[in-house]
């Protein structure tokens, strides 16, 4: 059936591919991210290769309507590209994707090759403040393994599972439980799962494969439940962690309570928790290394991406560094040991030692004790422009020495993963301008550093009712963009503009109530002519109150807003009594 030919071009990639035979009605192949995609509860190690031909219904279902259109497509083009639709998994979940779909023809047969992309779940206020939590939790332990298992804590309370935990391969046919929480009056398992040879459960399958998720542990093969019903578990879920593609072990959460749903936006978050736990994994790995002998701990550090080095806290000498630090300042590691550390960047050239960017004087007191053992911080670096999280400590040399050592690992995915959660946190989704929960900080923050007068403008949509009513919610949505954008457009950069409610704006100006106003009134002309264009069926209208912010008044901004808003409703009402 080419199985194997198929797999070993579709078995590692990201994109979720679907091969067809006959037409496009019957599947012979799907990779493990289709699998991901479109049946995740399908958590059977011994099917992993398809054995028969299988109606491409019973993988994924769309309405009639579009798989025509898709079969007219491609029977007129012979291709398709990036088809918009919505897609039904077996567990009853719809993802919008886009379909690519290419013919192959192979030993005599035609085949359509279907590759699917699906659109982004989107990150709900509550997931993007529990990631935000998460992450800050893996920034603040004191060590590796306090953020590990602070991490498995948080995950399991979240979800509400019985036990989350950690397996990693230990020896090539064994794995151990390394990690483990649970619930109160869950009984912990971790000390008889240790030294477990990998056939036993399907280690390779996990790993390999993709996420596993079961509901209801009944349905598994008894290959499975004799490993799971002993331990009580229900319903569980299982992650691979991944390291630069490379997998360091899995992470699990076990509901010894109850069969339940996994929802999707759950397993992104946990996904997500996977992420950061192989991370962390890795640091601790690397921090674990750092006590063996030079050259294993040469021979290791050359072989991932921290960066590395060791200098004699008096001469300054650099004593020892790894390939990803001489990489990246372009320096042979030859030409970098015995050198004075100056070399690495991490002195300003000239000054002898003494500036304050040296991190060695944050450790020793100029009489020479150590004041610190060891310091985690987060720098930017000015070579290859990157987040690093870097970590310094002085340790005992291999000849009885002190010595710095400092070791940094790249988290510049992390920092952009973090700012995309900061926005989603604080950005309204249908405007782009900040929500309330973004403009409420801000502000907060301004009025905390108050040194000149204020002002505030409690804005509120005139007619938007009447807009949904007569011509449909979707351009009410409109009207409401239309109107952020006029105000977005029409303050200053160092103003505040957030959507406060459902028609509700506010705008902090950085000025006083009488330049405030001139902007609303520039804001009213523009208003104007955009109603005189008649490009739209409706007029933008609002009403809105402006009220100073003194300097010193202590007033909370919930007052100060409860002031503009009623003075709003006022002008509401006095514009209604004029017409």
């Amino acid at each position: 059936m080419n199985y194997a030919f198929f797999d070993q071009f579709f078995h590692h990639t990201d994109t979720p591919v679907v091969v067809c035979q006959q037409d496009g009605a019957l599947a012979v192949y799907q990779n493990r991210q289709a699998k991901l995609l479109l049946n995740p509860m399908d958590f059977n190690p011994h099917q992993n290769i398809m054995t028969k031909k299988i109606p491409l219904s019973d993988i994924f279902t769309c309405d009639e309507q579009t798989s025509a259109e898709f079969r007219q497509l491609l029977d007129a083009n012979g291709s398709v590209s990036n088809f918009a639709t919505a897609l039904t998994s077996t567990s009853g979940e719809t993802r919008n994707v886009s379909i690519s779909a290419n013919p192959l023809e192979l030993e005599g047969i035609l085949y359509t090759i279907l590759y699917i992309k699906p659109q982004a779940l989107p990150i709900n206020e509550a997931s993007a403040e529990a990631l935000a939590t998460a992450l800050h939790i893996s920034h603040i332990a004191e060590s590796t393994d306090d953020a590990i298992n602070q991490l498995l804590e948080f995950a399991g309370s979240y979800t509400k599972v019985s036990r989350s935990y950690i397996f990693e391969s230990v020896f090539p046919e064994l794995t151990s439980n390394t990690y483990e929480w649970c619930a109160l009056g869950v009984e912990p398992a971790i000390d008889s799962l240790q030294l477990l040879p990998k056939d036993d459960y399907s280690y390779d399958y996990i790993v390999n494969n993709g996420l596993a998720i079961t509901d209801d542990i009944r349905q598994l093969p008894e290959h499975d439940r004799v490993v799971l019903e002993p331990q009580g578990i229900k319903a569980l879920a299982v992650i691979p962690i991944m390291y630069h593609g490379e997998p360091l072990g899995y992470v699990g959460f076990d509901d010894c309570e109850n069969y339940r749903k996994w929802p999707q936006n759950e397993i992104q978050m946990l996904s997500d928790i996977a992420d950061m736990l192989a991370n962390l994994l890795a640091r601790r790995n690397t921090e674990r290394r750092l006590h063996y002998s030079l050259n294993v701990m040469q021979t290791v550090t050359d072989n991932f991406d921290t960066l590395v080095f060791v200098n004699n806290i008096e001469t300054h000498e650099v004593l020892f560094t790894n390939n990803t630090m001489a990489e990246m300042v372009g320096i042979p590691k030859e030409d970098i040991v015995g050198k004075d550390c100056q070399i690495l960047g991490t002195n300003e050239k000239g000054l002898n030692h003494n500036c304050h960017m040296c991190p060695i004087a944050t450790f020793v007191d100029e009489e020479g004790p150590i004041k610190n053992a060891a310091r985690t911080w987060e720098v930017y670096n000015l070579h290859n422009h990157k987040w690093y999280l870097t970590r310094g400590a002085i340790i005992k040399w291999i000849d009885g020495s002190d010595a710095y050592i400092e070791t940094a690992t790249d988290i510049t995915k992390q920092k952009e993963y973090e700012e995309q959660l900061r926005l989603s946190a604080t950005t309204d989704a249908m405007t782009g301008i900040y929500n309330r929960i973004g403009g409420r900080t801000l502000i907060m923050h301004m009025l905390d550093n108050l040194i000149t007068s204020a002002a505030l403008a409690f804005i509120d949509l005139d007619g938007l009712k009447s807009v949904n009513d007569n011509f449909g919610h979707d351009l009410g949505d409109e009207m409401i963009c239309c109107t952020a954008d006029i105000l977005k457009s029409s303050i200053r950069e160092h103003d505040i503009l957030c959507r406060w409610g459902g028609d509700e704006f506010l705008i902090y100006f950085s000025c006083d109530k009488a330049q405030a106003d001139m902007i609303m009134k520039r804001i009213q002309k523009y208003l104007d002519a955009f109603n005189a264009s008649g490009q739209k069926p409706y007029h933008i209208q609002f009403s809105y109150g402006i009220v100073t912010i003194p300097i010193g008044s202590g007033r909370s901004l919930e007052d100060i807003v409860a002031d503009a808003d009623a003075l709003m409703y006022k002008n509401k009402f006095d514009n209604h009594s004029s017409r």
